[in-house]
């Protein structure tokens, strides 16, 4: 209805947050103004959002503790990921490439670097992915 969500108990958990599209408030609870620049450089806003609770959600983790919701576009995808286990875990993601419409072999997996988020990196689509626990990753995919 255009009412942002907002964690509001000590700025609540940013990766977890994002799985349902959620940021802290500013500025009471730090400042969200780095994850909100992604947003708009991925044009977050014309993106489908498919929580990790949806049947049709076209991503997922080999984890039940470790969720991941997808914002979908037309010809790209961001794919959230927040942890609930206590220390770090390797996961493997699992796509379903009609649902998403992307080509797999021309498709990038990049994690940008957002600050008090996430450091740079980039996986291939069968990769390993280690996400430390109690946080998450934001993976581009275009």
């Amino acid at each position: 209805y255009g009412l942002m969500g907002e964690m509001l108990q000590d700025g609540g958990n940013p990766w977890r947050g994002m799985l349902f599209g959620m940021t802290s408030r500013a500025p009471w609870s730090g400042d969200p103004s780095a994850l909100w620049k992604f947003w708009d450089d991925v044009s977050i806003q014309d993106s489908k959002m498919i929580g990790f609770w949806d049947m049709e959600v076209p991503i997922s983790t080999n984890n039940d503790r470790i969720k991941a919701t997808v914002y979908s576009g037309d010809v790209s995808a961001v794919i959230s990921i927040g942890s609930w286990e206590e220390e770090a875990v390797k996961i493997q993601l699992s796509f379903d490439w009609d649902k998403l419409s992307i080509d797999p072999e021309k498709v990038k997996l990049y994690v940008p670097a957002i600050k008090n988020f996430q450091d740079e990196n980039s996986y291939e689509i069968d990769d390993l992915i280690t996400i430390e626990g109690k946080k998450g990753l934001l993976i581009y995919l275009k």
